[in-house]
């Protein structure tokens, strides 16, 4: 078949005619041929003057890519540690029993693709499965046959825009902006009711925009004067808006009404009738309530203090209007009228500020550090956002970017005009489409706004911001590789004996902070240091925020004081472990983190006391575990996760991962021996000191940290057990006397292995069982037990 180059042609149109397209281009390549076919790679090779093999090299290097044709529907499983803990691999199992394909792989008629991904950032949801742009919660082996029906005949509906949001006219001064944020504050407070529904992941993936749709259509069939643009209100109509994430994911879809804090759960477009009526007669529907009636009582919010996420999950994320409303942009009009460039530094010094990406690096510092080279170099620095949140398990960034991009762009013009930066971008993960739509709204409304681009608010500031797209690299979350990513070429960290703040992006000194970061820069600077100072700990200033998931009640996104110990994240605002099960671990800090037991739960979170505990923060996600989770799986999991993502530039990490990966694999099918767990300590020993960039040096750490806190696991292992009943080799499944004969089990049962008669004990027969538990995921009355090893 021919191959349509125009298309390839225009695609090229849409960018610079340089390397640093190359990553963006390919993708988009890729989502119009659904793969990458040779004669398109070498015609982006000639059109952009590159060598054929760098264009292969870095078609190769990159997850996201593939250079063969992918299905008409491709099923992602998410293998993040969320979803991992919940059974991720028996939902990949029994899709590739089912589809008779492995993952990476398409079938024969062309109609699916399976693949895993790392994460899709709907953790609280967990274990979740993406067909095509719909994402499926909460699945298990049993509901896997319905979902490829219906996948194999849903058109997929395309998300509608909720706003048209727009500026016609400049803002040409920070008082024109400061009067026009002071009408839109009068017309918002104005406005009797305000209805909020939220679109954070976990609530999309329950049907958000469903339950949106039908709030719209109810409020028009009872008459309820409502918009759903804060422009359109009078001072008689009510507002329905779609924010960011509301942060209590597992009860979702959230319908949060204000100004009676009213908090509606696990919304169903068939209530949406209800809580219009509830609204009309000035009532709470009590049946959609759930432990508290709004916010400020609910123990889930309580000990909570909101300050990278105080504008999520109220603002309008796809309206400048309602950022400017909420205050947004003041701090960039008050310091743009009033302060000088080193007095921002000045805040961000004294507010005692360090990033919240994971190492905890003081960012006044880091920005000093930066204007030092750039005034040796003659050249203006660049300045970055990280939002490649590649760790699985959180989703913070995505919930921030998705939630109030407005207030991460602020954040980083104000970095800008402190460090005298004129170029910025926002490198953001393929996996979070919806983040880049709304960060490339956001803008180019602020460039129409007079924002962005040239004489910012008629300041001499002038600030241009690109947004690049990430290809799936997890070892692009480290500084110097996510540079190479921005630059087009294959992102393989580079030695530190360079700072990038001397020498970054293009070689030129650059400022890079996380999402949350830059989302913390407008509180401080309008707030003051001392406010922002006053939270946390002595070394730890301010608020930390976390994604909360695992097998916990409470499962969500939260921000709490640094210095907020474990017990009362999991405990207090989670609600602790789930009814009938015993708490084992939590898992902080990502790949690079560590399991932390019971014993630590009194630990203080901040930067130094999880590191001396044997985990790190991190960039904040934070997965609990009870006793269904094995610690020698866990292990296991990260390092075959690092083992996929190295770039292998470097021999410790490259050799060592495949030895700890083949050590730990057969522990879990009990042929591991003690000397093996001693080899285990002595190649993480090695890579810990040796690697060339922190993901290396960090990998050993879910290892190093189970063994220190659940050696004993790992023994039983030896002797052939697995606790926790997580091990395929090592477990079997057994029919209780409670089982009530209700022949629920026999036909799901792909190996045809349970017999029985209706109201007699079913038995499963120990050889054709291959252990995949769809029995016990549609078994109504627990009556499956899992046992292991010598266990009677």
């Amino acid at each position: 078949m021919q191959l349509d180059l125009a298309k390839v042609d225009a695609i090229l149109e849409r960018y610079p005619a340089d390397e640093s397209s190359l990553v963006m281009v390919l993708q988009d390549v890729q989502s119009h041929f659904h793969f990458l076919p040779s004669e398109a790679l070498e015609h982006v090779a000639d059109r952009l003057d590159l060598p054929r093999s760098k264009v292969f090299s870095v078609a190769t290097f990159y997850k996201v890519f593939s250079l063969s044709p992918k299905g008409r529907t491709v099923i992602q499983v998410c293998k993040g540690t969320a979803c991992h803990v919940r059974g991720a691999q028996l939902l990949e199992d029994e899709l590739s029993r089912q589809l008779r394909i492995r993952a990476g792989e398409t079938t024969e008629d062309g109609a699916f693709t399976l693949e895993t991904v790392n994460c899709v950032g709907a953790c609280a949801m967990a274990p979740v499965v993406v067909t095509g742009q719909s994402i499926h919660a909460e699945v298990v082996p049993a509901k896997i046959r319905t979902l490829l029906k219906k996948a194999s005949i849903s058109s997929e509906k395309k998300r509608t825009k909720q706003t048209s949001d727009s500026f016609s006219k400049r803002m040409s001064s920070p008082a024109a902006l400061l009067a026009r944020s002071e009408e839109l504050r009068s017309m918002w407070e104005a406005i009797p009711t305000k209805v909020v529904v939220c679109g954070g992941p976990g609530c999309l993936a329950a049907g958000a925009l469903e339950v949106m749709e039908a709030l719209q259509t109810a409020a028009s069939e009872q008459r309820l004067p409502i918009e759903t643009e804060l422009g359109a209100c009078s001072h008689d109509h009510s507002l329905l808006s779609l924010s960011g994430c509301q942060g209590l994911c597992q009860q979702g879809p959230l319908v949060q009404v204000y100004p009676d804090d009213i908090q509606y759960i696990k919304v169903k477009p068939k209530d949406a009738s209800s809580i219009i009526s509830a609204i009309i007669e000035r009532r709470v529907e009590s049946s959609l309530v759930g432990e508290s009636q709004g916010r400020a009582q609910h123990p889930f919010y309580q000990g909570q203090v909101f300050r990278s996420l105080s504008l999520c999950g109220q603002v309008d994320p796809e309206s400048l209007d309602h950022y400017l409303a909420l205050g947004g942009f003041v701090s960039l009009a008050q310091t743009l009228a009033n302060r000088t460039p080193e007095q921002v530094i000045e805040l961000v010094d004294a507010s005692g500020l360090r990033g919240r990406g994971g190492a905890g690096f003081p960012t006044g510092k880091k920005w000093r550090s930066a204007i030092a080279a750039a005034k040796a170099e003659g050249r203006p620095p660049y300045v970055l956002c990280n939002g490649d949140e590649g760790d699985p398990g959180a989703f913070m960034d995505r919930a921030i970017l998705e939630g109030s991009p407005y207030q991460v762009i602020e954040g980083m013009i104000l970095g800008a005009y402190a460090l005298r930066a004129r170029e910025g971008y926002l490198y953001v993960r393929a996996e979070y489409p919806l983040a880049v739509e709304r960060l490339q709204k956001a803008i180019s409304t602020c460039e129409s706004a007079g924002l962005l681009g040239e004489r910012i608010l008629g300041s001499s500031l002038s600030f241009r911001l690109q947004i690049s797209r990430g290809g799936g690299a997890f070892v692009c979350g480290e500084s110097t590789a996510l540079m190479r990513s921005i630059e087009g070429k294959v992102g393989e960290p580079r030695a530190k004996y360079t700072r990038s703040v001397e020498r970054g992006l293009y070689d030129a000194p650059t400022v890079l902070n996380n999402v949350e970061t830059w989302a913390l820069i407008p509180g401080i600077v309008r707030d003051g240091a001392e406010a922002f100072a006053a939270i946390g700990t002595k070394r730890s200033k301010g608020t930390k925020a976390f994604s909360l998931t695992g097998q916990v009640r409470r499962t969500g996104l939260v921000e709490v004081p640094m210095g907020t110990t474990l017990r009362q994240l999991i405990f207090d605002i989670g609600g602790g472990v789930l009814p009938g099960r015993t708490f084992k671990a939590v898992q902080t800090g990502g790949p690079s983190g560590g399991c932390l037991p019971e014993s630590q739960l009194d630990l203080p979170v901040d930067f130094d006391a999880l590191t001396e505990a044997g985990s790190m923060m991190g960039s904040g996600g934070m997965i609990v575990m009870d006793d269904t989770s094995c610690m020698v799986d866990v292990a296991l999991y990260f390092v075959r996760f690092l083992l996929e993502e190295s770039c292998g530039k470097c021999a410790p990490c490259r050799l060592g991962l495949p030895q700890l990966a083949f050590l730990l694999t057969k522990l879990t099918e009990g042929k591991g021996t003690l000397q093996d767990i001693e080899t285990i300590e002595a190649i993480a020993a090695t890579m810990e000191h040796n690697s060339l960039c922190g993901l290396g040096k960090s990998a050993p750490n879910p290892v190093l940290s189970t063994l220190r806190y659940f050696r004993h696991e790992y023994e039983q292992h030896v002797r052939g057990r697995c606790p926790a009943g997580v091990c395929r080799e090592l477990i079997r499944y057994e029919v209780m006397d409670t089982c009530t004969g209700c022949l629920a089990c026999i036909k799901p049962c792909p190996e045809n292995a349970i017999t029985g008669e209706f109201e007699k004990i079913h038995i499963i027969d120990q050889a054709l069982c291959s252990r995949c538990g769809i029995c016990r995921s549609v078994c109504n009355f627990d009556a499956i037990r899992v046992v292991s090893g010598g266990e009677p």
